[in-house]
């Protein structure tokens, strides 16, 4: 079976006659490839199998590559690198995130389908790597097979199923690696495109916040395309900071809720304060849909901010699906209350 490489479709932006771009490369059981020079591999390539998922598990649309994961393992490998600290300001600005260098660091990457993000960390020196996504057989078998292949001499990448919310999973991917500590949390929580379902907002949140270790420096590296317009996007963004709850009132509000246990960006002094947008062209421009209070950074500029709404279609300013397509959201959160 040939090979196909998703940053074809990322970076050259393949478009067709009518200007559509598809967010998403490779069918079903291919087997595709991902490269970049930082990548301690031949040609700085490596080559992994797209899950061939039965007919009842494409819902979790792990059966193709995302942009998304593509993008977030550029981020690993650039920011993860020894030559990234030779680089200019201006060569960091394409992909490197000061963040998103998992070197030392333990890792679990949410919601994998191939798990590239996740295989790129481990390639690229982290301490530790779990993957996981739904607790699917043929979903999970293509992690592990992907994990032999990719990193056979690393003995610390695995994968594994996780329901999210399931406590029993939730233990047992912290006791995943007894020998490294993570039964505290993981230092880095990887996410690429696991918004589509609203209904599962509060249960992503709830296992993020399990798994995310309580420390300063730990963080959540989220990115996501607009597949559901920036609403869907904002308001997971309000209820990781606490403004909203998974069930609202009659009226869509809620109560503040406490700054502790809550996830915001990592402000003013990190690129867009740590939310910003990026097009498959290499644009950037900063978050544009609702801030919530909680992303100011005193209690002065919290004060002053407009009251929490729920993100309505009235926030979507993207245009049609075919200009969303070509949207990437990226964050790097932080608990709030650890500074």
């Amino acid at each position: 079976m040939s090979e196909a490489d998703p940053l074809d479709l990322f970076e050259d932006a393949l478009l067709s006659i009518f200007d559509e771009h598809m967010p998403a490369g490779g069918d079903p059981g291919q087997r595709i490839s991902f490269t970049h020079p930082a990548l301690p591999t031949p040609n700085g390539s490596i080559s992994y199998n797209i899950p061939d998922v039965h007919a009842r598990s494409t819902h979790l649309f792990a059966h193709h590559q995302w942009d998304s994961g593509v993008l977030l393992a550029r981020m690993i490998a650039e920011s993860s690198s020894s030559l990234s600290n030779s680089c200019s300001d201006e060569d960091q600005q394409e992909y490197g995130y000061p963040t998103a260098d998992v070197r030392d660091q333990s890792v679990v990457e949410l919601g994998a389908g191939t798990g590239l993000p996740g295989l790129v960390a481990g390639l690229m020196g982290a301490a530790s790597v779990l993957i996981t996504d739904y607790d699917d057989p043929p979903l999970i078998d293509t992690i592990k097979s992907n994990v032999a292949t990719v990193c056979p001499k690393h003995q610390q990448i695995r994968g594994l199923g996780l329901t999210w919310g399931n406590d029993e999973h939730l233990q047992r991917a912290l006791s995943a690696f007894d020998d490294q500590g993570c039964r505290s949390g993981f230092s880095r929580v990887l996410a690429a495109d696991t918004l589509w379902v609203s209904s599962a907002h509060g249960v992503l949140l709830q296992t993020m916040k399990f798994l995310l270790s309580k420390t300063s420096d730990a963080r959540v590296l989220m990115l996501a395309g607009f597949h559901t317009g920036r609403p869907a996007i904002a308001r997971w963004f309000q209820l990781a900071a606490g403004e909203l709850n998974d069930t609202t009132d009659d009226d869509g509000r809620t109560e503040d809720a406490p700054s502790t246990g809550v996830l915001v960006p990592d402000w003013e002094d990190a690129r867009y304060g740590g939310v910003w947008e990026r097009r498959i062209d290499g644009q950037t421009r900063p978050w544009q849909g609702v801030r919530p209070r909680a992303w100011t950074r005193t209690s002065q500029e919290a004060s002053a901010a407009e009251p929490a709404k729920e993100a309505t279609e009235h926030d979507e300013e993207m245009g049609e699906i075919s200009e969303r397509s070509k949207w990437i959201v990226c964050a790097s959160l932080r608990w709030s209350h650890l500074q």
